[in-house]
C-alpha cells in the first residue's frame, strides 16, 4: 500500500499543462462496460490514462467520478503538441538533477531522480521561449517548482522515517522466543513436570513400619512361698496399612487429572502470549504505515514550503500561504516524533515477551499476515459464529473449567471414600533369655465414627468447590460466547471498513486530489483547495492503515480464544 502511496505527481502536471496547447480532433462515443474506470477509458482510447480529467470534463461528470454501466461518454480525441510548444516528457525525465532540501536523511531524494526545481524550470523557460501565451501557461504547481508524490501514477518511490527498519520482522522466529523465553511458560512446564512425577506415586500403599521394643515386666509368680525376680523380651514389630481402594483410586485419578489441568492452563497462556506478541506486531505495523504515509506528506509539504518561501521572496505568492504551509510541516515533523517514541515503546514490549536485546531484530511489516481479505472476504457474523460452535468446546478458557471441573469432582469421590474404614495388618517376635520366642499378630481397621466432625464437613467442602466450578465454567462459557459474537461483529464491520476505504474512499479520494490538483494547475483552484485535498489524502490513506491495524486485534483476539496459531504464517 505505501509502494502505490509514493508515486511522482510531477508527470501528470505536466501533462496537464502541455495538454493546453494541442488541437482538437474527432470526436466519438463508448460505452461503459462492467469493470470499466475513467482510468481504463483513458488508457484504452488514449493510450494515456491520465488523461481521465479530459473525459470527465467533457462529460460533466463531476467528484466522486462515478459512471455506470450502458452510459455513453463522448470522447474528444486531442491531436499531439506542436513542436514549437512541446517540451518532451523524456527530456524533462532525464534531466541532470540538482538536490532538493529535505527534513531529514531517510526522506532526501535519491541523486537518481531528476530535480523538480531544476525540472520544472527547464519546461517554463521552453514554454515561455516558444510564446505560446495563455494557451501554454505551465502547470501553476510545476512553475512553482511544487513537487508532489502521491499514489496515482505508476513510479513508485518509497519514503520511510530513519527508525523504520528496511529488513522485514521474522514473525515465526519472535513467536518460537516469546513461547520459549517466557517466564510464565516456564514455570507452568515445571508445575506439569511435577504433577506427571506425583501421578507415578499416587494412589499407592503407604511404606511398611517397623517398630522395635523391649519390654520389662515383674511379677508375683503363683507358688507357695517364692516371689519371681521379673521378666525382660526384646522384639520388632511390622506394620502395613490399607487404605480404601475407593480413596487409593480417588487420589490416582486426581493427580492424573491435574496434568491435564496444567496442560489447558499452560495451552491458555501461550494463546495469550502469542496474541499479545501479534497485537503489539499489528501496532508495529501501524506506527510504521503511519509514519510512512505522514513522512511522505512531510516530503511534499518541505517541496511547497521552498518552492513558496521562493515565491515570497520575489513577491509572488501571500504570506498566509507561506505560514499555512510551515503549520502543516510544523504538524508533521510533531507526529513523525510522536510514531518514533510509539514505536520505541512497542519494541519495548516486544523485546520484554521475546527477551530480545537487540533493536535491529523487530523489523518492519508490508502487511499484516493474518489478515487476509481473500479468506474473510465474504465472511458474516453469522458464520463465524456458527464456526465458533465447531471450536467453543476446545476453548482454551473453557478446557481449563472443564479440567477443574473434572478435579472437582473426583476430590467430591474421594471425600465419599473417607466414610470406607482403613484397614491394617501387623506382626513382630519377641525372645526370652533361657524361653522360647514370643510371635504376634494382628489386625485393624479404621472406624469413621466421627462422621459429624470430620467426613461429613469434608464432602460438604468438596462439593461447594465442584459446585463453584461448574458456576465458573457457565460464566467462562457465557464470557467466550459474548466475545465471540463482539468479535464477529468487530471483524465483520472491520473487513467491511477495510473494503470500503480500499475500493471506494481512496480511490474516490486520490482521483479527487487528482482532480484539484488539475484544476490548480490551470487556475480553476486555489492553494488552499489543493491544501485541503491533500490533507482529506493524508486522512484516508491513515485511516486504512489504522482499519486494517484494528481488524489484525480482532482476529487476533479471535485467534487467542481458540489458540489457532498463525503468527508464522
Amino acid at each position: 500500500m505505501l509502494g502505490k502511496l509514493s508515486r511522482r505527481i510531477i508527470l501528470i502536471t505536466m501533462i496537464v499543462s502541455l495538454s493546453a496547447t494541442s488541437s482538437y480532433g474527432e470526436s466519438k462515443e463508448v460505452v461503459v462496460q462492467k469493470g470499466d474506470s475513467l482510468y481504463k477509458i483513458a488508457r484504452d482510447y488514449f493510450g494515456d490514462e491520465n488523461r481521465w480529467p479530459e473525459i470527465a470534463e467533457e462529460n460533466n461528470i463531476e467528484p466522486p467520478y462515478a459512471i455506470s454501466v450502458g452510459d455513453n461518454l463522448r470522447l474528444l480525441n486531442k491531436s499531439s503538441l506542436s513542436k514549437e510548444s512541446q517540451t518532451p516528457i523524456d527530456e524533462v525525465l532525464t534531466e541532470n538533477p540538482e538536490p532538493v532540501d529535505s527534513p531529514s536523511e531517510p526522506m532526501s531524494q535519491p541523486s537518481s531522480q531528476p530535480s523538480v526545481s531544476s525540472k520544472s524550470q527547464s519546461v517554463s523557460q521552453s514554454h515561455i521561449a516558444a510564446g505560446q501565451g495563455e494557451d501554454t501557461k505551465i502547470s501553476t504547481a510545476v512553475e512553482e517548482g511544487i513537487y508532489l508524490e502521491t499514489s496515482v501514477l505508476d513510479e513508485i518511490r518509497v519514503i520511510a522515517p530513519d527508525f523504520v527498519p528496511n529488513f522485514t520482522l521474522n514473525i515465526e522466529r519472535l513467536s518460537s522466543l516469546a513461547l520459549k523465553n517466557s517466564p510464565t511458560i516456564k514455570k507452568l512446564e515445571a508445575k506439569i513436570q511435577a504433577a506427571e512425577a506425583r501421578s507415578g506415586w499416587a494412589g499407592s500403599l503407604p511404606d511398611p513400619k517397623l517398630m522395635g521394643s523391649i519390654q520389662n515386666a515383674s511379677f508375683d509368680e503363683i507358688t507357695i512361698g517364692d516371689k519371681s525376680a521379673g521378666m525382660s523380651m526384646a522384639g520388632f514389630q511390622l506394620q502395613q496399612a490399607f487404605p480404601a481402594e475407593s480413596k487409593r483410586r480417588a487420589d490416582k485419578e486426581i493427580a492424573l487429572s491435574k496434568i491435564d489441568e496444567q496442560r489447558s492452563v499452560l495451552s491458555q497462556k501461550k494463546a495469550r502470549i502469542i496474541s499479545k506478541l501479534r497485537q503489539n506486531i499489528t501496532e508495529i505495523y501501524r506506527i510504521d504505515q503511519s509514519a510512512e504515509v505522514v513522512a511522505l506528506m512531510h516530503h511534499n509539504y518541505r517541496n511547497i514550503e521552498k518552492s513558496l518561501a521562493e515565491r515570497y521572496a520575489v513577491g509572488t505568492t501571500s504570506q498566509s500561504s507561506l505560514i499555512r504551509i510551515q503549520a502543516e510541516v510544523t504538524r508533521l515533523t510533531k507526529l513523525i516524533s510522536v510514531y518514533e517514541q510509539q514505536r520505541g515503546t512497542i519494541s519495548a514490549r516486544i523485546r520484554e515477551l521475546t527477551n530480545i536485546k537487540d533493536y535491529g531484530q523487530i523489523g518492519r511489516l508490508k502487511s499484516i499476515p493474518w489478515v487476509k481479505a481473500e479468506g474473510f472476504s465474504s465472511l458474516s457474523s453469522s458464520l463465524i459464529l456458527i464456526d465458533a460452535e465447531n471450536w467453543l468446546a476446545t476453548s482454551p478458557r473453557l478446557l481449563v473449567s472443564d479440567a477443574r471441573i473434572k478435579v472437582a469432582e473426583l476430590r467430591v469421590k474421594r471425600a465419599e471414600a473417607e466414610f470406607k474404614s482403613d484397614w491394617s495388618v501387623s506382626g513382630g517376635v519377641f525372645s526370652r533369655v533361657n524361653l522360647d520366642p514370643v510371635w504376634k499378630f494382628g489386625i485393624g481397621m479404621s472406624l469413621p465414627v466421627r462422621t459429624g466432625s470430620r467426613q461429613t464437613p469434608m464432602l460438604e467442602e468438596a462439593e461447594s468447590k465442584r459446585d463453584a466450578a461448574v458456576e465458573a465454567q457457565e460464566e467462562s462459557l457465557a464470557i467466550v460466547r459474548g466475545e465471540v459474537e463482539n468479535l464477529s461483529v468487530s471483524i465483520e464491520q472491520g473487513y467491511f471498513q477495510v473494503r470500503l476505504i480500499s475500493s471506494a474512499l481512496l480511490p474516490q479520494t486520490r482521483l479527487a486530489f487528482e482532480s484539484t490538483l488539475s484544476q490548480y494547475s490551470v487556475g480553476k483552484a486555489n492553494f488552499e483547495n489543493l491544501l485541503q485535498s491533500l490533507l482529506s489524502l493524508e486522512k484516508v490513506e491513515l485511516d486504512y492503515v489504522a482499519s486494517q491495524s484494528r481488524l489484525g486485534k480482532f482476529i487476533s483476539r479471535l485467534d487467542e480464544l481458540k489458540y489457532i496459531q498463525k503468527a508464522g504464517e
